[in-house]
């Protein structure tokens, strides 16, 4: 066991260890109690909380930050990898939510100020992909500074979901098996907040039935190196939806691979919701559906032309394409594919 050096200036002391609190490793029994008590210390003490090896129950939330006094701590969890797992077999159970101290309004003034810092965990829930309980494995709701990594996430209606969040960070996360790997529902730029500065780098998101990334709206979302494999939707940024004027300004997608996905890889822009510029490069397609690989159905070149350029396509199931646009005055640029 040891801190990474990510956390080094962060927190105090030696980390404190679930186990000491009563949690019990064998996920026969509810250790939701335990793990609520050394949270508690572990924000008090301004100290890092570990989970060791074994399985963790939880048949309930614990919800962090929502008040003045914990809001701008720092918050680092991590554990021993895949054998830390956190496990819920409830429906509508949430095992960890951040919540800001008035999560309902939007804006930076109602977030977590940040560093939160959650690595080297799994979490198990009590979904499939093609049925859903409505747990969510993390949940931030009004929060800023979230950095995860070298986390696994299976069996979620959402494996992770941010709304009113701002600067996240992911790091080879694993996202298999979920309905939606992860589901953004910020506000949108156009409207009042967003979900700004979204950063993934690396990792897999593979047999999510509904959405790999639900993303509503926000500032330059950016996807590097991640493999995307068999899910419903890979990437969605500002699809079709009841409020007005969900932006997503500068999506970066950059040498990812997207593989069999039963829908369109790439969905940018539906009803309302609208992309301005953003860039596809360098990354590889192979199709498995009837349908386009990239969609692009609302598009706007106001904060620059866009670009798509330089990838690999293998249309390998009939019927498929690689790209298809809407009507529009604006379009992207599109050129280079090998």
């Amino acid at each position: 066991m040891s801190l990474t050096k990510a956390s080094y200036s962060m927190v105090s002391g030696a980390p404190l260890n679930v186990l000491d609190y009563g949690a019990d490793p064998t996920g026969i029994v509810d250790s939701k109690p335990a793990i609520q008590l050394a949270v508690t210390a572990a924000y008090a003490q301004e100290r890092a909380l570990y989970f060791p090896a074994g399985t963790y129950l939880m048949a309930s939330t614990i919800t962090m930050g929502n008040n003045v006094t914990d809001a701008a701590k720092f918050c680092y969890f991590f554990g021993d990898g895949k054998d830390s797992v956190i496990k819920v077999t409830a429906a509508n159970v949430n095992p960890f939510l951040w919540q800001g101290p008035n999560p309902d309004v939007n804006g930076a003034g109602n977030r977590i100020d940040g560093r939160i810092l959650i690595e080297k965990l799994r979490f198990l829930g009590p979904s499939s992909a093609s049925g859903s309980t409505n747990s969510i494995g993390v949940k931030f709701y009004g929060a800023q500074g979230i950095t995860l990594r070298d986390c696994t996430f299976n069996g979620w209606v959402n494996g992770e979901f941010y709304q009113n969040c701002d600067i996240v960070s992911r790091y080879n996360i694993y996202s298999q098996s979920n309905v939606n790997a992860v589901n953004s529902l910020a506000t949108g730029y156009a409207v009042n907040s967003s979900l700004n500065s979204f950063n993934s780098y690396g990792g897999l998101v593979a047999n999510n039935s509904n959405y790999g990334f639900y993303f509503l709206g926000g500032l330059s979302p950016c996807w590097f190196g991640v493999n995307f494999v068999a899910n419903g939707i890979s990437i969605v940024c500002s699809p079709n939806y009841a409020l007005a004027g969900m932006v997503t300004s500068s999506p970066n997608i950059i040498g990812c691979y997207f593989e069999n996905d039963t829908g369109t890889s790439i969905l940018w822009g539906g009803g309302s919701g609208i992309v301005r510029g953003g860039v596809i490069k360098g990354c590889n397609f192979i199709s498995a559906a009837a349908t386009a690989l990239i969609s692009i159905a609302n598009y706007s070149n106001q904060f620059g032309r866009g670009l798509i350029s330089n990838n690999t396509i293998d249309i390998a199931f009939p019927g498929s394409s690689f790209i298809t646009q809407t009507t529009s005055a604006e379009k992207i640029d599109v050129n280079n594919l090998n």
